[in-house]
């Protein structure tokens, strides 16, 4: 179909001048007019057909089913919502923009190589614009753009995709320019394939998110974000405004104009290797982050230094198909909207956060369907709304706590195994806090949690449900704590959840129940599923079948944080005293007193089987027991161990001076009993 504005060469009372040009001048004239006036030339398979019928609302197929051109020339327009180039997987189609004046407007996306092959060619100052535009939109689609001459334009309110799914190739030459308002993105998905080619043309975006290998030629990016193949530093020597050379490949030279104005993403590894750099109290404020983009590629980041900062208002993703690394060190600080560490399936993503700050203002995700790692040391400090370790199937987490200062807050919740496996280790006085906490929530999930040495704590201000649907552990040991408004274990009641207790391990239950193990137990809703270390069995135990007071104890807390709990702890940061010496005491009440002072006295200096209950309390472990074990004895006198981590109890002046003469009778009846000195006159002084 053939739609023209009908024209003619007219002279009037200058047709005298015939006489003074020539016929081939006169034919350029009147070419020269008629290509003035518009023209929309539509061919073989568009719909619709009638271009007297487009409007604003109009999806307009070229090439649907088969083969289609459209071509506007000489000062022509269009405007419909969508344009869909190559539709079907059998098609193809040809879009010509030519001359100034002609233009072609999608108000939605333009598409060319939908699911087959398209062309879209801007030539002599023509112009298209769009929302959008894909290059190759589904998988094994191919789609080709050229924007070719000054004054030939595409310019996008959104984003290009170059190589959507498909196999994509923009080309940019002669001073042709291509403007986008939002982002241009170079093989974007997995699978697709993408190039910019620039001969001797513009591109302006964004952000520019494509490898070194997808650019090719000579031209020129200006953006306000990157992520690309190269190495990118922020410090008091290079500023946001950085002019980039792009050409280490054969035929490259592209000059890459920086300027970040905190709308741009911001990254490394987008197909390959790079890196990132944010030090010397350098603050980059971005609209997103992205470590390791592309399977295959490798970013790595770096916010070191106090006052560097690293703050986006959207979302950072480290190990989005790839390998991520965030090293936040030495007082920087990363903030961003959402936090995800090996996001899609296949990524691996690891952040450490030491000495420093990483806050996320919603969620925190450590593996989403990827593998993912966050190590927390030496005082760093990690926040979030709410937390998952191991979201999705197949998925693997782990965070680690680690240090004094150490701390992971989410002021909602947190998931650990949420339908993947999740590990957490809090370590040597880390601390992790939380409203509610899951472990091994779905079907098919596993998780573990280990609190492990003094001032280690996990703080659950409402429920802790252990084992919801799929397998969890908890273990607490060497004085760590774990306190709970509400626990639950096994709920699914598949037994195959656990609290595994042991070296002064404590575990908080708001409650008062410290009359007895049963009061405890009856806290907790689901199983009962605690469990000891049981050094006769060298095995875990039912702590039913524990001895109080020696095997664990309980105490109801009126004071400080946890006030209004009952604590179970079992053995104790006394064991080595109390533990050790109760069952050779005539008492065996847990208590230091006169009764564990005889037991000792008695094997003053010996060397027997006997001493095998008492050595491990010695200061310098000599397997005797001498006035080193004595100075520890007096120094915990009357510690019945029932808090964590008790400072020694020293007896009073009065008290010590009646147990030192006690203690000097007992010494004398020992001398008889073994007729010889116990000890020299110096080891006699009780301090």
């Amino acid at each position: 179909m053939l739609r023209t504005a009908r024209w003619t060469c007219r002279f009037g009372v200058g047709f005298l001048a015939l006489a003074l040009v020539s016929v081939s001048a006169l034919v350029l004239a009147c070419m020269t007019a008629g290509q003035a006036r518009a023209a929309i030339v539509v061919s073989g398979d568009v719909d619709p057909e009638d271009s007297s019928a487009w409007h604003s609302e109009t999806y307009l197929f070229v090439g649907k089913t088969a083969g289609g051109t459209l071509n506007l020339s000489g000062g022509s327009s269009a405007t419909v919502n969508d344009v869909l180039v190559g539709y079907n997987s059998s098609a193809s189609g040809v879009v010509y923009v030519d001359l100034a004046g002609s233009r072609l407007t999608a108000n939605g996306s333009l598409i060319v190589g939908d699911s087959g092959w398209g062309t879209l060619e801007l030539t002599r100052s023509g112009d298209a614009s769009s929302s959008q535009g894909f290059i190759g939109f589904n998988v094994n689609s191919t789609g080709e753009v050229t924007v070719d001459g000054s004054g030939s334009t595409w310019s996008n309110s959104g984003d290009i995709s170059v190589g959507e799914h498909g196999n994509g190739t923009l080309n940019i030459l002669s001073n042709g320019s291509v403007n986008v308002v939002g982002n241009t993105w170079a093989a974007r998905l997995p699978g697709s394939q993408g190039e910019i080619h620039f001969g001797g043309g513009s591109l302006s975006t964004e952000s520019l998110m494509a490898g070194v290998a997808h650019l090719t030629g000579t031209g020129t990016v200006n953006t306000n974000g990157l992520v690309s193949d190269i190495d990118l530093t922020f410090d008091d020597a290079n500023d946001m405004v950085q002019t980039i050379a792009i050409d280490s490949l054969p035929g490259q030279d592209i000059t890459v104009n920086l300027n970040i104005n905190g709308q741009g993403f911001l990254g490394a590894g987008y197909a390959g290797s790079g890196s990132l750099t944010i030090r010397n109290g350098v603050t980059v404020n971005t609209f997103a982050g992205y470590l390791g983009y592309h399977s295959g590629s490798t970013g790595v980041a770096e916010v070191t230094d106090a006052n560097s900062v690293w703050a986006s208002s959207d979302n950072l993703y480290v190990g989005q198909y790839g390998s991520g690394t965030l090293n936040i060190t030495n007082g920087g600080v990363v903030r961003n909207k959402a936090g995800y560490i090996g996001y899609e399936s296949g990524s691996t993503g690891k952040v450490t956060v030491d000495g420093a700050a990483w806050a996320n203002n919603r969620y925190l995700t450590v593996g989403l369907a990827g593998s993912g790692t966050l190590n927390i040391t030496n005082g760093g400090v990690v926040s979030n709304t709410g937390g998952d370790i191991a979201y999705d199937p197949n998925s693997a987490g782990v965070i680690s706590v680690d240090g004094n200062g150490s701390t992971w807050s989410s002021s909602a919740y947190i998931f650990i195994g949420r339908h993947g496996s999740g590990t957490m280790n809090i370590t040597n006085g880390g601390t992790v806090n939380n409203r509610y906490g899951y472990i091994g929530y779905e079907p098919g999930s596993s998780a573990e949690v280990t609190v492990d040495g003094a001032g280690s704590v996990w703080t659950n201000v409402n429920d802790l449900l252990v084992g919801t649907a799929g397998s969890a552990t908890v273990k607490i040991t060497n004085g760590g704590l774990l306190s709970v408004g509400e626990l639950t274990i096994s709920d699914d009641g598949n037994g195959d959840d656990f609290i595994n207790m042991t070296t002064g391990g404590m575990l908080a239950l708001e409650g008062e129940a410290d009359d007895s193990l049963v009061d405890f137990l009856g806290l907790i809703v689901g199983s009962d599923a605690l469990f000891y270390w049981d050094d006769s069995n060298s095995g875990w135990a039912d702590i039913t079948g524990a001895t109080p007071g020696v095997d664990y104890r309980l105490e109801y807390l009126t004071t400080g944080d946890l006030a209004g709990f009952t604590m179970l702890t079992v053995g104790g940061p006394c064991d080595d005293l109390v533990a050790d010496i109760a069952p050779v005491a005539t008492g065996g009440d847990g208590i230091v007193d006169g009764a564990d002072l005889g037991a000792m006295l008695a094997r003053w200096k010996d060397t027997g089987d006997s001493i095998a209950d008492i050595a491990p309390m010695a200061t310098n472990g000599n397997g005797i027991v001498d006035s080193a074990d004595l100075g520890m004895l007096l120094a915990r006198w009357k510690n019945t161990c029932t808090t964590a981590a008790p400072a020694p109890a020293v007896p009073e002046p009065a008290t010590l001076a009646m147990l030192a003469f006690g203690v000097m009778g007992l010494l004398r009846r020992a001398r008889r009993q073994a007729k010889t000195p116990t000890f020299p006159a110096d080891e006699t002084v009780i301090n």
